[in-house]
């Protein structure tokens, strides 16, 4: 999977009007989904480009933490601000704070996929403002999902 920014911003569906109201990108782990939005975001954000003064990018990705060249886990990005969080690791990998309530949690918090722990609260306290952001009087005209 190979896309060039201008093609996804130039994707008109059939239809009246021609207004896209969702955009999925699937594919394997690895082909680019990720670089994929993360160009659509620096096009859409560039002042010199032409649709960054009536275009607004909200939303978040997740991208990969690396330790000496092996994938330790997953972190989200806020597309708004540019903070991160935790979302995943190896459980080797996971901070002392987290590690300790992972050790003593035996609720819903933590959840197994593969061979990392996903950190659900951490998540939802993270993206819920994001969501609620978007139901503020600015115009959001594209909320990214990664």
């Amino acid at each position: 999977f190979f896309c060039q920014v201008t093609e996804l911003m130039a994707f008109k569906p059939p239809g009246k009007g021609n207004n896209i109201k969702n955009l999925l990108i699937t594919g394997y782990p690895g082909v680019g989904k990720t670089t994929a939005c993360k160009h659509l975001i620096s096009a859409i954000q560039d002042k010199h480009n032409r649709y960054s003064s009536i275009c607004k990018i909200q939303g978040f990705y997740s991208q990969e933490n690396r330790k000496n060249y092996s994938r330790i886990g997953f972190d989200i990005v806020n597309i708004a601000d540019g903070s991160t969080n935790m979302l995943a690791r190896i459980e080797s990998e996971l901070p002392k704070h987290i590690y300790d309530k992972y050790k003593l949690s035996h609720s819903r918090s933590f959840k197994h996929v593969g061979k990392y722990v996903v950190d659900l609260d951490g998540f939802e306290k993270f993206v819920l403002p994001i969501f609620k952001r978007n139901k503020s009087k600015d115009t959001v005209n594209i909320f990214l999902i990664d």
